[in-house]
């Protein structure tokens, strides 16, 4: 076995040793259980807009790959109608009714279809009441 040749200390790098734990940053990003819990059940309106700035960025994503999907148009639909932005919601919510009438006359059950439509409706009519 051949030996390693000794390493002169100017040969080394300088190492700094912090009295840190390396994870220490890492665990302040990182938000523990009981702040997991205060932000799904209260979460300040901060957290509310960026969970549902998210959601809707999430569900624009799915209506780009998926756009035969009524669901997806309902979602943001609804999400567009609880942010009180009438003339996006009444466009997604007619959509996902077009689409699933169109899935339901061709489906044999058709039970989902038929419940997207329903919401739809409902959420159209909500528009009517509301704006």
């Amino acid at each position: 076995m051949e030996e390693r040749p000794e390493l002169e200390a100017e040969t080394l790098p300088d190492i700094e040793f912090s009295s840190a734990e390396p994870d220490e940053k890492a665990k302040e990003t990182v938000p523990g259980l009981w702040q997991r819990l205060r932000r799904f059940f209260l979460p300040s309106p901060e957290e509310r807009r960026e969970a549902e700035r998210q959601r809707l960025l999430e569900l624009s994503i799915a209506i780009e790959r998926y756009p035969e999907a009524a669901v997806n148009y309902l979602l943001r639909g609804e999400l567009h109608l609880q942010q009180k932005q009438w003339a996006l919601a009444e466009e997604d919510l007619s959509e996902a009714l077009r689409l699933a009438d169109s899935q339901y006359s061709q489906e044999r059950w058709g039970i989902s279809a038929q419940a997207i439509a329903d919401r739809a409706r409902r959420g159209l009519d909500d528009i009517l009441r509301y704006s």
